[in-house]
């Protein structure tokens, strides 16, 4: 049987599917459930547009669930004030809600990253001399309305954040159909390359040169076997290479 290929380029890693199959495929079954259809969509989009050799600024919000309904306008409002601060016209983020895991708890957390560096923050005209955590935190604190913690990531804690949030809402009794958890803006979409395609831009751009982050072989009924290899273009992200605690 022919062997089909998939391969998404997300900027620092690229992810080759390899299927058993006579069909040209866009989307397999591992990816046709909605909650694992977002989970993969969350890494590519964190991997297409926030993971380099930049510190990154990510920020966990606490939101009342009462304010739900606001959450839009206060994430725009806020990342205006990041914009502003920073000096850049126009920023990147992606933003996704945690809703509390039972009904005891009323308070929800935003985890936001934008393609603001935390130097650039830490820079801006309105931080004042105090040059302290406690200071930076709590002029975020008075932006958003409630706590903040400011925080850099390195990509595997960065995926495992907001991939555990979306799981965390999408299971939470407050969740409603309605609810939308996933928050975006001038995201990068990862590139997707089919068989030929594929094949020639392995080729063109040596991939299997590159180190393999992960390999797995899955089976199901339509798409028979399938391979996944994960390449990774980048050994590091400079968050893996500085000592985070102080943020």
């Amino acid at each position: 049987m022919p062997t089909k290929t998939k391969l998404i380029d997300c900027g620092s890693k690229i992810f080759v599917y390899d299927y058993q199959t006579k069909r040209t495929l866009k989307n397999s079954r591992i990816e046709s459930k909605s909650e694992d259809k977002e989970v993969i969509n969350l890494k590519h989009l964190l991997l297409r547009n926030f993971v380099d050799d930049r510190l990154l600024t990510t920020f966990d919000l606490k939101l009342s669930i009462n304010h739900y309904n606001d959450i839009e306008n206060r994430l725009e409002t806020f990342c205006d004030h990041i914009r502003s601060l920073s000096g850049h016209s126009k920023i990147k983020y992606l933003a996704t809600v945690e809703l509390p895991s039972n009904n005891f708890e009323t308070d929800a957390y935003v985890k936001l990253i934008t393609d603001v560096e935390i130097y650039e923050l830490e820079q801006g005209d309105n931080m004042g001399e105090e040059d302290n955590e406690e200071h930076f935190e709590e002029y975020f604190d008075d932006l958003w309305g409630d706590e903040v913690l400011v925080d850099v990531h390195n990509f595997n804690e960065l995926v495992d954040i907001f991939t555990t949030a979306y799981k965390t809402s999408i299971s939470s009794p407050y969740f409603k159909e309605t609810y939308n958890v996933i928050f975006r803006n001038k995201l990068k979409k990862p590139k997707i390359y089919l068989d030929e395609n594929a094949e020639k831009y392995i080729a063109k751009h040596n991939v299997l040169s590159y180190p393999t982050v992960h390999s797995t072989e899955i089976y199901n009924d339509r798409d028979g076997f399938v391979t996944i290899n994960e390449y990774s273009l980048e050994t590091m992200s400079a968050a893996d290479d500085i000592d985070l605690d102080w943020f």
